[in-house]
């Protein structure tokens, strides 16, 4: 069957496959021996590479990932997922539970997942087999924690001395304390200790160890081995180095960190959430509105036009559902929260549904089950009595013991018994099914205006929530949208929404929320709502000024990382700028804030509107200005890339000295495929680091991965299901990436490091003198210098054999790119230009009338596009099937395709899934 089919794989068959070397699209179904499985050949892992010599030296995060990461509590949901995480970050992982058979269980379960992502072809075949051979797991017995070595627990010497252990248990201080106690005594004092608790005091669960220094907060967000946020929570006692490692380890395993800069109720993240969602209830509670009505408008609010979807709904979770999911822990967030004050008190409704649910579970329920779990241990003893008899043929003796055990009416009263036990645990669940029983008259019908007094007072309660935090300085105002994009999958965030609403309905919402709570809703005075997404900081160990993106945006399921819009570009220049006269800064370090993506490049949501000359050519400028200034710094600059890089993002990267990246890091420049060109100096600064023909070969083959459809897709999986298996289309287009080890053989990377050593690697270079020092093209040779190939790679067979046919070189000329009909004539031939007069004074320059030529064509594309979609709605109803398929076409035909602007110009799933996947009227 295909790979990427959905379905479980066993790891024979996969082994199989992979030992014949068979084709990646098939397996085989044959057995093969255990010993066999584990004899498939080992995968060699990308080497740390500096200078073109390998470095036997470990950084701190490469120590902790051979130390190996500990999992308390890895039989549970989230334990599991955080043991998996960490194992596909590439660290050794330890299991550990009471129960040793559940952590045997969970690592079993977590090879199954691995099996399965792998045949779906989320995790690539070569990445699975490296899991398999380079990274130990084994499990551990919890109980022996309880007991002495004397009396067969744990000593320091046969308990493993990881690096991290990541406690994942219930949430119960005392258990947690004693755990953490320990566990103390067995590794050794520089190991990390960090909770997972999203309701306990990390400083409170510190006392009593003795080092409290290397305890802290490391909250995983569901589900954790896919969600990209973790709140980082150091103690009052916690040092600085903890949170430096703890922050490079969650970036190591793709994580975005945020830090919670100090021990709250409910952190950042359920202080955000909880807030929003008690609120609905004190909605209900004053009778604006029927809890269906609130939900809904809460939906919209959080998700935009994804909340309309049908398809969406399964994976939303609006306020009365969540806390209907979650129980008693829910409350007991919403608990812990009211410490804050009497505006975060849950509201009456919470806690009266609460006591009766603990009074339901504790009473009847209990002896419900009790009941149940009595007559059918009497009923299978009888059914095994009368099965012996009817086994020896005996049947005067199977009918007597049928009459004399009563079997018929036990089977009545064992269905009665159950059914009683299933209507109890019905009555349990928070709010029957899925909203309290509370009746108040009026509410099903809820006119306008109230609608409107319910919209205001849950914004005001995001907003009043979201301000606090930023005056008590628990948290960055970019943070918070952080947490709202990423961990909850909104596309609100709480800051870039005053930012886009106006001073005057913000305050209309606070206004509301005031009026209903009086002095109990403390508002300080609004913030500054301006967002910064770039981030600095300044080392004093080695004076380098580390310059952060961090900007997300979510719109509709779509994550976009790191896009370089007006305000980040002014900012970086800006930075760079003042760096320039600061005597303190050494070097500069640009960087992203984790997750998998340096920067999803030129942020084209600020043109889609105004897809004019002027507009275009400001944006264009602005963007050229800000990589100059970064390429003209008298300070020496570095571009560190733990991941993927596109478009603006890899002009960004080529504007700096140096590049240091790890072997995930990709290069792509897309923008032909927009009737665009890179703009910013691309071209030009490609072709000096790695030549003309291979500049011409990575803009001319415009790769693009489509990122918004391709996310699109995957948040409605009837829509995913229905394009990618029924129509067998791909959603990757072909085309040409730039991979690390590549780049790095080209002179584009100048030092190419594991993932898990990148922060530490750039520390250490900073560290040598020789590798700051700035280029001179006056004192070097390029036909010498392996990072200036200008003159090295002149010509297509000047290449390596191997770079040269992975590419096409043969075919790919300085004067001629063959392949040009695919692609926009406009942006190839700007590009293609810039290329030619690269490192003269016209590369870089275009004129108006080159603009407009790109701004008319994007125009005309996006029309046509628009005109496509409408032709595929109209015909839905009627046949989806085929509509769906003239839209896969003509998508997958590179015709019509717009990716980076599909989002903006159309939201297409969301028009195509509400007309496709509509309920049928009746």
């Amino acid at each position: 069957m295909d790979i990427r089919t959905p379905g479980i794989v066993s790891s024979k068959l996969l082994a199989q496959r992979f030992v014949a070397k068979q084709p990646s699209s098939t397996f085989q179904k044959t057995n093969v021996p255990q010993d066999q499985f584990m004899s498939v050949p080992k995968v060699k892992l990308p080497q740390k590479i500096r200078f073109g010599t390998v470095q036997s030296e470990k950084t701190p995060t490469e120590l902790l990932q051979q130390q190996g990461v500990l999992v308390a509590g890895a039989a549970g949901t989230m334990g599991q997922d955080i043991l998996q995480n960490a194992r596909q970050g590439m660290f050794n992982t330890y299991a550990m539970d009471m129960n040793l058979k559940g952590a045997q269980k969970a690592l079993a379960q977590i090879n199954d997942k691995l099996l399965t992502a792998t045949a779906k072809g989320i995790v690539k075949e070569d990445a699975f087999w490296d899991i398999h051979h380079n990274t130990k797991a084994e499990a551990l017995d919890g109980q022996r924690l309880e007991k002495p070595a004397s009396e067969g627990g744990y000593s320091p010497e046969d308990f493993p001395q990881v690096g991290l252990v990541v406690e994942a248990i219930f949430e119960n201080m005392a258990v947690k304390k004693k755990l953490f106690g320990n566990i103390e005594q067995r590794v050794n004092p520089k190991t990390i200790l960090a909770t997972n608790t999203s309701t306990l005091s990390v400083n409170e669960m510190a006392e009593g160890l003795q080092h409290p220094e290397r305890f802290i907060g490391l909250h995983y967000f569901l589900p954790a081995v896919s969600n990209r946020l973790v709140e980082v929570i150091p103690g009052k006692l916690t040092s600085p180095e903890v949170v430096k490692q703890t922050i490079n380890y969650a970036r190591a395993i793709g994580k975005v960190p945020v830090l919670v800069k100090h021990d709250s109720p409910g952190f950042a993240a359920n202080r955000l959430l909880i807030t929003a969602a008690a609120e609905a209830l004190h909605l209900y509670e004053d009778g604006y509105g029927s809890a269906e009505t609130i939900d809904k408008i809460a939906n919209k609010m959080l998700w935009g036009k994804l909340a309309d979807m049908p398809m969406a709904q399964k994976s939303l979770m609006p306020p009365f559902v969540l806390f209907q999911k979650y129980g008693g822990l829910g409350v007991e967030i919403a608990q812990n929260i009211g410490k804050l004050g009497p505006y975060y008190k849950p509201s009456n409704i919470l806690l009266n549904e609460h006591q009766r649910v603990q009074e339901v579970v504790k009473g009847p329920l209990k002896r419900a089950k009790s009941l149940r779990d009595d007559v059918e241990k009497s009923y299978n003893e009888a059914v095994l009595a009368w099965q012996k008899a009817e086994a020896g043929k005996n049947t005067e003796a199977s009918k007597t013991l049928a009459a004399e055990f009563k079997i018929e009416e036990q089977q009545k009263l064992l269905a009665r018994s159950r059914e009683e036990v299933a209507k109890l645990e019905a009555e349990a669940k928070y709010f029957g099914n899925g909203y309290p029983k509370v009746d108040v008259a009026g509410r099903h019908e809820t006119p306008d205006a109230k609608k409107q007094i319910i919209e205001n007072r849950l914004y005001g309660a995001l907003y009043g929530a979201a301000i606090q935090m930023v005056s008590e300085g628990l948290c960055e105002k970019e943070d918070i949208d952080n947490i709202a994009h990423l961990g909850f999958k909104w596309s609100f965030a709480p800051f870039a929404s005053m930012q886009q609403q106006g001073p005057e309905k913000v305050k209309a919402a606070l206004d509301a929320i005031k009026t209903r709570y009086g002095n109990d809703f403390k508002i300080p005075e609004l913030p500054d709502t301006e967002l910064n997404y770039v981030k600095t900081r300044l080392s004093e160990k080695n004076g380098a000024l580390f310059i952060t993106l961090d900007r997300v945006q979510s719109d509709m399921g779509a994550e976009n990382f790191n896009t370089l819009a007006s305000v980040t570009l002014r900012a970086l220049k800006k930075t760079v700028e003042d760096a320039q006269e600061n005597p303190k800064v050494k070097a500069i370090v640009i960087e992203s804030n984790g997750g998998k993506v340096f920067s999803g490049g030129a942020n084209l949501d600020e043109i889609k509107d105004n897809l004019n000359l002027p507009a275009v050519e400001k944006f264009v400028q602005l963007g050229l200005d800000t990589m100059n200034t970064i390429a003209a710094s008298k300070k020496p600059t570095i571009a560190k890339v733990q991941g993927d890089a596109y478009g603006g993002g890899v002009e960004l990267a080529l504007a700096c000295d140096k590049i240091v990246a790890s072997h995930k890091a990709t290069f792509t420049l897309p923008e032909v495929k927009l009737a665009l060109f890179p703009g910013w100096g691309g071209p030009d600064r490609l072709a000096g680091k790695i030549g003309k023909p291979m500049a011409h070969a990575l803009i001319g083959g415009g790769q693009s991965k489509i990122g918004a459809l391709d996310a699109y897709f995957k948040a409605i999986p009837g829509l995913y299901n229905l394009v990618n298996q029924k129509l067998k289309w791909g959603i990757n287009t072909p085309g040409s990436r730039l991979d690390a080890q590549t780049a790095h053989r080209l002179g584009l990377i100048h030092v190419l490091t594991s993932s898990q050593g990148l922060d530490d690697t750039v520390d250490q270079l900073l560290e040598q003198p020789e590798f700051l020092q700035k280029f001179d093209p006056q004192k070097t040779d390029p036909a010498i210098d392996p990072h200036r190939g200008l003159k090295r790679y002149q010509r297509a067979e000047d290449y390596p054999a191997d770079i040269a046919q992975q590419f096409h070189l043969a075919t790919i000329q300085q004067e001629n790119v063959k392949n040009a009909g695919r692609f926009s004539q406009a942006g190839l031939a700007l590009s293609t230009r810039m290329i030619e007069n690269a490192g003269t004074d016209k590369a870089g320059k275009y004129t108006q009338n080159e603009l407009k030529v790109i701004i008319e064509n994007v125009a005309a594309r996006n029309q046509k596009l628009m005109q496509l979609v409408d032709s595929a709605i109209a015909g839905a109803n009627g046949n989806k099937m085929g509509s769906m398929k003239i839209l896969a076409k003509a998508i997958a035909t590179d015709k019509y395709t717009v990716p980076a602007l599909l989002k903006s110009v159309v939201t297409l799933p969301v028009r195509i899934g509400a007309s496709v996947f509509r309920p049928k009227s009746k």
